[in-house]
């Protein structure tokens, strides 16, 4: 489950995933990247575009809810970050 959202001014973005996601990234190395001007994140283990750049990684998403490591996150637990993009 992923789930973004844009504040108000599209300065920030905020993403919700749950444990399988963040495992998902974790074990695969994988992040959400940026393009600058597009609607969603995508994820990815490297920017596609010139301009793209990184914007959460799973261990900012463990950082964000104040955990170490994903071992012993309910499956069902949704974490949340909020990014400022710099467009």
């Amino acid at each position: 489950m992923i789930r973004q959202t844009y504040g108000h001014d599209q300065s920030t973005i905020t993403i919700t995933i749950d444990a399988a996601t963040l495992r998902m990234m974790e074990a695969n190395e994988i992040a959400f990247h940026y393009t600058p001007g597009v609607s969603q994140a995508y994820l990815s283990n490297g920017p596609i575009f010139r301009y793209d750049f990184c914007i959460a990684t799973a261990q900012d998403f463990l950082a964000g809810q104040g955990y170490d490591e994903s071992d012993g996150i309910p499956a069902e637990e949704e974490l949340t970050i909020t990014v400022a993009l710099d467009d």
